[in-house]
Order: C-alpha cells, then sequence, then structure tokens
C-alpha cells in the first residue's frame, strides 16, 4: 500500500510539470480534460411554454434561446453562448382531482455560459444580464423566434455552479414523489429495532444505557466457511425479529398506524374527506384467525398538507386524520386519530429521506364504553 501511494504521488507530480510545461509554451491554463480554459459568466433562467422534451424536440430552439441571450449584450456573440442543461421544473399539482391528472409540466430551467476573454468583460457581463427584466427577457426569445409566455430574471454568477448534489435531491416528478411518500408512512414503533443494537457503534450515555441491560455484542461467524452440504446453507433464509414488552405496550398505536398507512392518504392529499376500505387481516392478525377478504372496514381519512414533491408549496405540516371503527369487534371503541409531520422535519441525506419528528395522538370519544388516549411521538436525530 505504502508503495502504491508512493507511485501516485510520483505521477501527480510528472502530470503537473506536464501541465506547468504546456501552460508556458502554449500561453494557456489546461482543464481536467485538457481542452483551453477559459472564462465564463454562469447564468440560469425559467421559461415556460413548454417542457424538456419539447424544448428538445428541435435543435432550432436550442440555437434561437442562445440568439436570444445573446442579443441582451452588445459584445456578446451567439457562439459564446452554450446551454449546459435544462430541466423540467414541476407544476404545482392542482386540487381537482381530474385537472391535477391532466396537468403537463409545461417549465423548464436553462442553465447556460457565456464565454469572455477577460476577467473585467467578465464583469461587465454579468451585470448587464442581471439588470436584463423578465419582459425584457421574454421579447429577446420571442424576436428570435423561440416562444415563450413568460420568463424569469436571469440569475448570472461569475463562479461555476457546484455539482448537483446526488440521491433524492436529483429525483423530479414521480421519483421525487414516490421517495418522500414512503419516508412519510410511519414504521412500527418499538423500543428495540427488528434487527437488534450493536453495542460497538454506541457511545456515551447511549452506550451505557443499552449496556446496562445487558445486551451483549457477539462477533458474527463466518458461514463462508460452512459446507455447502451443511445445515446452514441448505435451511432456508432465516428472518430476525426481536421480542420486548413494547410488543404489547404498543400493540394498539401499531396496528391503528399500520391501517392509517393502508389508507392510501399520500395520493389523495388536499382532496377533502373520503372513505377508506381496509382489510384487517394485514395490521390486526396476531394471532392468525384472520381470512383475508372477509372483512372490510370503511373509515373517513381527511388528509392535509404540502403537495408531495412540490418544495414551494407555502403549507408547513402534514395533517392526516383518520375516525377508526373495528366493526367486527364489539370491545373496540370507536377512535379518533391524527398524525402530523412539519414539513421542515423531512430531511434528505444522501439516497434516503428521515422524518425527523412525528407525533400521532388518539383518542376515544367522551361517553365511549372502553375509555382511550394517548399519543405516540418517534424521533430521528439527523
Amino acid at each position: 500500500m505504502a508503495c502504491s501511494r508512493r507511485c501516485a504521488g510520483v505521477l501527480g507530480v510528472c502530470a503537473l510539470a506536464i501541465a506547468i510545461a504546456l501552460g508556458v509554451g502554449l500561453g494557456v491554463g489546461l482543464r481536467k480534460d485538457g481542452a483551453a480554459a477559459g472564462i465564463y459568466v454562469y447564468g440560469e433562467t425559467t421559461l415556460t411554454g413548454f417542457n424538456k422534451a419539447e424544448f428538445e424536440s428541435s435543435a432550432s430552439n436550442e440555437l434561437n434561446f442562445r440568439k436570444g441571450i445573446a442579443s441582451l449584450s452588445s459584445t456578446v456573440d451567439v457562439a459564446d453562448v452554450s446551454v449546459t442543461s435544462v430541466t423540467d421544473v414541476a407544476r404545482r399539482r392542482r386540487r381537482n382531482a381530474l385537472r391535477r391528472m391532466l396537468a403537463v409540466t409545461s417549465r423548464v430551467k436553462i442553465d447556460f455560459t457565456i464565454k469572455v476573454a477577460t476577467n473585467a468583460e467578465q464583469t461587465t457581463v454579468k451585470s448587464t444580464y442581471v439588470a436584463v427584466t423578465s419582459a425584457a427577457l421574454q421579447t429577446a426569445l420571442t424576436n428570435e423566434g423561440l416562444t415563450v409566455t413568460s420568463a424569469t430574471t436571469i440569475t448570472a454568477t461569475v463562479s461555476a455552479p457546484s455539482p448537483p448534489a446526488t440521491g433524492v435531491t436529483e429525483l423530479v416528478g414521480a421519483a421525487k414523489k414516490n421517495a418522500i411518500a414512503a419516508a412519510l408512512k410511519p414504521k412500527p414503533v418499538t423500543l428495540v429495532p427488528a434487527a437488534g443494537l450493536n453495542t460497538s457503534v454506541s457511545t456515551g450515555a447511549s452506550r451505557e444505557r443499552i449496556e446496562r441491560r445487558s445486551l451483549v455484542q457477539v462477533d458474527a461467524l463466518d458461514t463462508n466457511s460452512f459446507a455447502d452440504t451443511s445445515d446452514y446453507k441448505t435451511h432456508p433464509k432465516t428472518s430476525t425479529y426481536v421480542e420486548s414488552i413494547s410488543d404489547t405496550v404498543l400493540s394498539t398505536p401499531n396496528m391503528i398506524l399500520c391501517f392509517i398507512n393502508s389508507c392510501n392518504w399520500t395520493e389523495n392529499l388536499n382532496t377533502g374527506a373520503y372513505i377508506a376500505e381496509v382489510d384487517p387481516y394485514y395490521c390486526d392478525n396476531s394471532e392468525g384467525q384472520r381470512v383475508e377478504g372477509k372483512v372490510q372496514y370503511r373509515w373517513i381519512v381527511n388528509a392535509s398538507g404540502p403537495e408531495i414533491g412540490d418544495d414551494d408549496d407555502a403549507r408547513t405540516e402534514y395533517k392526516v386524520n383518520v375516525w377508526v371503527h373495528l366493526a367486527d369487534n364489539s370491545y373496540m371503541p370507536y377512535v379518533d386519530t391524527q398524525m402530523v409531520i412539519k414539513k421542515d422535519d423531512l430531511v434528505v441525506k444522501g439516497e434516503e429521506v428521515f422524518v425527523k419528528k412525528l407525533t400521532f395522538t388518539y383518542k376515544s370519544p367522551a361517553g365511549s364504553t372502553v375509555a382511550m388516549k394517548g399519543f405516540v411521538q418517534t424521533l430521528c436525530e439527523i
């Protein structure tokens, strides 16, 4: 390993020496791809009137965009303007279900560069484009043959934009919506995770609390050394679960949370109250006595909140109300439930979406035979 690192260092020095030599000989710097480096103004604008596919369906659209941009400055030629990316911008979903289904994205964000000769020209050109009004930009593009119904003012900078983050933040449309919708559906609440606890990754007070419960870290066996005919290799794949007192204590709220997930509320957001038919076979069958499809509960559900995937929606929280009634269980009262998740508590990290805080409350109406009242709150440190 030391030898490899040393070789890599030598190669780096050689490459640097070559780059310096070429730079002196040609009078220009070199980029990583070997092309001559330039000075650029980096800009972006959002146009309404077509989507990404429509914009890219004809090469003349990009050419006309470049012409329109160039026409806004007396020192910029169309050859100096390059389009670097075109991205669909999701429209805010409409409340009416039919109109929502028919809605088509018709806005695009276009990133572009303008090549200039000197740093002084870079500053001047940037100032010119920042001062362009949205109406002037729309007129310039239309005059060059690119018809748009509206345009935003140009955001211009002299620094190259950071590369886009990987993971969910890059997703748009259905992919982004599905990732967030999945995170909004709560997992079963338990004091011990299904995969158990690993004390080797716990520190401080957290580790001390675990170790006081006599949970011991066990080194995994090397199962690759087992013979192909061993019981381990020939036995069906095992599953892991942990039984704890929390399974009993939290059985009722977990059952109701499971039912709430079955109500498909993320697909019926802001549509008003609706009736959901749910099968208890999937959420209330701990003893295996249920028959799939034999019983159907009809519950009233009302879900409101920001449209999923729409970062511009001003609403601040998701709120789901479900009026629960187990029609085939005379001992189970009607239960009013509510789940609340703040929009700001949805966090994207890498390729995952986390919910920092979720609050679930439930209670039976006054006068019920069986009184129920409580709340569950889950917290996730990011």
